[in-house]
């Protein structure tokens, strides 16, 4: 399995053109934090990374504080299988992301959403989505 843990790394934007060009089959990504933020990275870079990773299953964005609905949108559509997501401390994360995600991301089991923006209108989406058979939500 082709993973990637830059958790905790210094990933820097001009990196993350490398990690799709080099590793378009990626499983497994991991570019959150644990403390603090990772506001290194631009809504711009996050967008292209989000659109270039087709055969992703687990995404840990943990607290990428820039990361917003319009940059995870495309994440939707262009990784289908993704059965992982993790968008807790995503500040800037709110119901159009959750909308997209219930309507498209038919094999997601396991969505962090801690500390985000997300409100009763993403949640009942969710709850009526195409995941909702399977998904466990972390919520606080």
């Amino acid at each position: 399995m082709y993973s990637l843990d830059l958790s905790e790394s210094q990933l820097r934007q001009e990196e993350v053109g490398l990690v799709w060009r080099l590793c378009p089959r990626l499983k497994r990504l991991d570019i959150g934090v644990r403390r603090g933020t990772r506001d290194s990275l631009s809504t711009t870079a996050l967008a292209q990374l989000l659109s270039h990773l087709p055969s992703l299953l687990s995404l840990n964005l943990q607290s990428c504080s820039l990361l917003n609905d319009a940059t995870l949108l495309p994440l939707s559509s262009s990784s289908p299988y993704l059965t992982s997501l993790t968008l807790s401390g995503c500040s800037l994360v709110s119901d159009p992301s959750l909308l997209a995600i219930a309507s498209r991301l038919s094999y997601l089991q396991a969505l962090g959403l801690a500390y985000t923006q997300v409100s009763s209108v993403g949640l009942t989406a969710l709850a009526k989505g195409v995941c909702a058979k399977v998904l466990k939500v972390g919520y606080k």
